[in-house]
């Protein structure tokens, strides 16, 4: 199967993409770090944390990149 230009392109960009990452202690620190790194090459992320509030905003700031 061979790919066009824009899919490779889109590869590139988003070499997660379709995959499901499970990040703990997400809500600070390299948690948060490594889902933003995540979420910026395409996965979907199932998050954890201690502290609701600090991962909710977390979540909130990783839905807006």
């Amino acid at each position: 199967m061979t790919t066009t230009q824009p899919e490779r392109a889109a590869a590139v960009a988003q070499p997660l993409a379709g995959k499901v990452a499970i990040v703990t202690g997400a809500a600070k620190g390299l948690g948060a770090a490594i889902s933003a790194s995540l979420v910026e090459q395409g996965a979907c992320l199932a998050l954890s944390g201690r502290d609701v509030q600090a991962l909710e905003a977390h979540e909130r700031k990783l839905r807006a990149l």
